[in-house]
């Protein structure tokens, strides 16, 4: 059963942990608006990573690869002054170092 679920978590290429979404917007700025979304964060949280998608119709920011919800809200704390309408969201999180 261990071999069966690592296998499984080798295909999805990660596990299943959560993220915050710092921005969300669609129209025809949405993608330049992402990138400068994105660069501010970096500039804020050097060692967070951050992730910019594309989800039909929105572009999306999202930070962090948390294994816990309790992580993600600890992270979000810290933060939200400077995004105060970021969220968690779950989703497919990279591997742990």
């Amino acid at each position: 059963m261990v071999n069966l679920h690592l296998s499984q978590q080798k295909k999805i290429n990660g596990i299943r942990g959560y993220r915050i979404c710092i921005y969300l917007d669609s129209g025809q700025e949405a993608n330049k608006k992402a990138d400068q979304e994105r660069a501010k964060f970096i500039s804020r949280f050097e060692d967070a990573k951050s992730y910019k998608k594309f989800e039909y119709p929105y572009f999306k920011v999202y930070v962090g690869d948390f294994r816990t919800k309790s992580e993600a809200w600890k992270f979000l704390k810290l933060m939200e002054n400077d995004y105060p309408d970021a969220f968690i969201r779950e989703d497919i999180v990279a591997f742990p170092d």
